[in-house]
């Protein structure tokens, strides 16, 4: 299905003052960096995509809109993707999903546009290609799906625009939680992040994460997971941490700085959080 190009409002909650580029695992993946300069960066849209002038220059504003539109086309591309969702407990292996899902990236400027998948693909014009598109898939089934909303930034090349977007399997989020004895379902208006802290492609242990207001961090230990209160303060062998409960509006949200420690300092990481979603996002270090 071909995409409906409509405006975004993401508002920023800043947790830190530096923000910092996505990690990327794989090549489809958005790269750390010192500074922000992607597609990811441009967030702070208004909805409807600017401000009105009223009738006067109605001629001018029409010419404006075509240059605009002009331009739109010469830095868009037209993407093709294909959509699994994970088959394990590390949220990295993956299995075919054929659910029907709306999918949605950012165009030039920020501007989101949304498809729809079915099948385990989908096409998506008007996407601006670079690193760190933030796309999601997003399920309307409240509760009742079997894969969370899931949103993950990835890298769109210019000349080959092929993505792949994987969802969360909802049950083995619920079984971590369950053995964790906390909610297994967002409390309302909240969401998740999967944190993946890697060097050279390999899990990273040792990164601390500050959890958010109101929020709760978990960490990978052995073949599970645990809590700070339970005396696991970082991340295990698999380098990953899940933030539960971070506060953020219905998609499409809103930006969070996540801040974290692998030895060296804090730094931040760049995380679009919606509620009732869950952010997957790789962190090169």
């Amino acid at each position: 299905m071909r995409a409906a190009r409509v405006g975004s409002g993401w508002g920023v909650a800043a947790a830190c003052l530096a923000v910092v580029g996505c990690g990327t695992k794989e090549p489809t993946r958005a790269a750390l960096s010192g500074d922000c300069t992607g597609v990811a960066c441009q967030i702070d849209n208004v909805p409807g995509g600017g401000s009105s002038t009223g009738d006067a220059g109605g001629d001018a504003a029409d010419a404006t809109a075509a240059d605009d539109a002009s331009a739109d086309a010469a830095t868009s591309v037209t993407v093709t993707g294909s959509l699994a969702r994970t088959s394990d407990s590390g949220f990295l292996q993956s299995t075919a999903f054929s659910g029907a899902l709306a999918v949605w990236a950012q165009g030039p400027g920020g501007i989101d546009v949304q498809g729809a998948a079915s099948d385990g693909s989908f096409t998506l014009d008007g996407v601006a290609p670079g690193k760190g598109n933030w796309f999601a898939a997003i399920d309307a089934t409240v509760g009742g799906g079997t894969v969370l909303s899931t949103i993950e930034p990835l890298d769109v090349d210019a000349a080959q625009p092929v993505v792949k977007l994987l969802a969360i399997d909802r049950v083995e989020l619920q079984q971590v939680l369950f053995g964790l004895s906390l909610p297994q379902q967002p409390a309302t208006g909240t969401g998740y992040a999967m944190l993946f802290f890697q060097k050279a492609g390999v899990g990273s242990p040792g990164v601390t994460v500050t959890a958010p207001s109101g929020a709760t961090v978990l960490y990978d230990s052995g073949a599970g997971y645990d809590l700070v209160a339970n005396g696991v303060t970082k991340t295990g062998d698999r380098g990953m941490a899940i933030v539960v409960g971070i506060a953020a509006p219905a998609y499409p949200g809103s930006t969070l700085s996540v801040v974290y420690d692998a030895g060296a300092g804090a730094r931040s990481a760049a995380v679009r959080v919606a509620a009732g979603a869950v952010t997957r996002l790789f962190v090169d270090l």
